[in-house]
Formats: structure tokens, C-alpha cells, sequence
């Protein structure tokens, strides 16, 4: 008994005598130590350097995507539009390569080629005869280059982009004339014989803008497709019987009507004669509960020559719910 409290004071002064020891070492009985562990010393591998290095990617300037064409032509360049086409941070260019004819008949247009250059290489992508050279404009972000094609009577419009670095050809429609109105719409001109009708046989060449929009989500062009609505409808609106009584009280007939989603309205009509009829159109502009006649370059637009279709490109063509002034 004696031995065993003698073992017990011997196990308690010891502990005494460790505990400021234990104390000093940061230790405590059942708990981790609450220091952090030591910083590491060890060198940066090499290949960690490396691969951050490759992240920061270098894109051939303007002068180099020039060289690259350069090497593939035999004619001056006449444009060379430098830009980041798809927003994907890296250079490409849309390039004319050619002569301007620069004569009385054709002055102002060109003869050449469309090029594509990029980090891969140059592409020839078009040949042809046109109005004027490449011009730019910029939808949702995007930025397309686009050319006229020129013909005895008209022109051809060819529009072009940039996807996943590689150019490609924009859908819009078959017409020329093409003129961006704002970061997102766009119009389109559209050719016909479609004024005069007689002996059964079309003449009368007539151009007509078709309106376009940008459709980012979709990643294309959409038209602003055309919904039939009825004199009735069209006349609830403020504005419209003046219009619409101008126009027949010239003896004229009331066609179709089309309603557009950015608020056009195109209203059809014709004059009939001893041998045929004249074909004739107005364009209005729907503001909340009331129009107005269209100006295009200070020019009303009535009275003009030609017929309105509900769509240029029916295949891209989006058409509208109508608003509740026409319900």
C-alpha cells in the first residue's frame, strides 16, 4: 500500500515537473496543435512555367496576316479590313484584292477578288465584278464584311463572317443594296418587274427593302417576316383612314397588307387600265395605336412602284403576333 502511494506522488511530481515542458511545445492532451504548416521551400517545377506560358496565346498582327496574302496574290490590295471578326480575341482579316475600273460608265466599281486571312493562312473566297470594295459593319457583337456585286440593272449583295476562326457566308436574302441601320437591323433591296402588267406580261423594274435583324441567340439573320391584316384592322390605328383615303380616292385598289415585327407596315394597291394595271405600294411606320408614311433619304414612301411580299427569304423569315390594336 505504502509502494503504491509512493508510485503515485513519484507519476504526479513528475507531471508537475513536464507540464510547463508540454506548455512550452504548444501541446495540449486530445487537441492538434493549432500552428500552420511551415511554408514550402521547394523550387517551381519547370513545366508549371511552361504550361502557364502557352496560355498566353500571341496573334499575328496586321502587317504579318499581310505578308501571308501577299505570298498568295499578284494584284494590289485595295482593303484590308484587320479586326476580331468573332470576338474570340484572336486577329483575322477580310482583304479586296483587285483594280477599280475608274471609268466614265462604271465609275466607282471594282473588279477582284474577296480574301480571308488568318493564323492558318490566306482563302480566296470570292471573284467578281462590284460596286464598290469590302465595307464592315458590326451585329451583336459580331463583325461581317460584306461586297455588292454589280450588275447592268442591280447588284448582289455576298456578306460574310467569322465562326470558330474558319469565314463563312451568311444567309439573308437574294437582293442587294444591303445597309445596316443600327448594331442589329439591317435592310435588304429586292428587284422585280412587278409594276405594270399588260398584254399578259410584267414590266416595270421596281426595288423594295426588306428589313432584317441580327438574331444573336440563334447566331444568324433573321427577316422580318410579313402577317396579312385587313383594311378594318389597319384602319383602327390613328392615321390610317387619311392614308388609306388618299390612296382610294385615286380610284385605286387595296391589295394585300402585311404587318411586320419592327412595326412596318406595307400596303399594296393597284390602278387599273383599258389594256392592264399599275402595281403600287406605301410603307408605314406603326407607333403604339397610330402610323405614318415611311421616309427613306427624305422620300415618302408611297406611290412607289411594285408589289410587297410577306417575305424576301421565307426561310429565315420570323413572323410576328399581332399587337392588340389590330384585335
Amino acid at each position: 500500500m505504502k509502494t503504491m502511494k509512493t508510485r503515485q506522488i513519484t507519476a504526479l511530481f513528475l507531471a508537475l515537473l513536464l507540464l510547463p515542458l508540454l506548455a512550452a511545445c504548444e501541446i495540449s492532451f486530445g487537441t492538434k496543435p493549432a500552428t500552420s504548416s511551415p511554408p514550402r521551400t521547394a523550387a517551381v517545377p519547370d513545366t508549371f512555367v511552361e504550361a502557364v506560358a502557352t496560355t498566353a496565346q500571341v496573334f499575328d498582327s496586321e502587317a504579318t496576316l499581310r505578308a501571308k496574302l501577299e505570298a498568295e496574290i499578284t494584284q494590289p490590295i485595295l482593303v484590308f479590313e484587320y479586326d476580331d471578326f468573332d470576338g474570340d480575341g484572336a486577329k483575322e482579316a477580310f482583304a479586296f484584292v483587285g483594280a477599280a475600273l475608274n471609268s466614265d460608265e462604271y465609275m466607282d466599281a471594282y473588279i477582284g477578288t474577296v480574301w480571308f486571312v488568318s493564323a492558318g493562312g490566306a482563302e480566296e473566297l470570292y471573284e467578281g465584278d462590284y460596286w464598290d470594295s469590302i465595307q464592315c459593319a458590326t451585329f451583336g457583337g459580331k463583325r461581317f464584311a460584306y461586297v455588292e456585286l454589280w450588275f447592268a440593272t442591280g447588284s448582289l449583295t455576298k456578306i460574310w463572317g467569322v465562326k470558330d476562326g474558319k469565314p463563312y457566308e451568311a444567309e439573308v436574302g437574294y437582293g442587294g443594296g444591303f445597309r445596316p441601320l443600327d448594331d442589329k437591323n439591317a435592310t435588304l433591296v429586292m428587284e422585280a418587274y412587278d409594276m405594270i402588267f399588260m398584254e399578259d406580261m410584267w414590266t416595270g423594274h421596281t426595288y423594295k427593302p426588306y428589313w432584317f435583324y441580327w438574331d444573336g441567340q440563334a447566331g444568324a439573320f433573321k427577316e422580318y417576316g410579313g402577317v396579312a391584316i385587313t383594311e378594318a384592322q389597319l384602319r383602327k390605328c390613328a392615321g390610317a383612314a387619311q392614308v388609306l383615303d388618299g390612296i382610294q380616292a385615286d380610284g385605286a385598289a387595296l391589295g394585300d397588307i402585311f404587318y411586320r415585327g419592327n412595326g412596318v407596315i406595307n400596303v399594296n394597291y393597284s390602278k387599273a387600265y383599258e389594256d392592264g394595271a399599275a402595281y403600287y405600294y406605301a410603307t408605314l411606320q406603326l407607333n403604339g395605336t397610330s402610323v405614318s408614311v415611311m421616309e427613306d433619304s427624305g422620300e415618302k414612301s408611297i406611290d412607289l412602284g411594285g408589289s410587297y411580299q410577306a417575305a424576301m427569304n421565307p426561310d429565315i423569315a420570323v413572323y410576328p403576333a399581332l399587337p392588340t390594336i389590330f384585335s
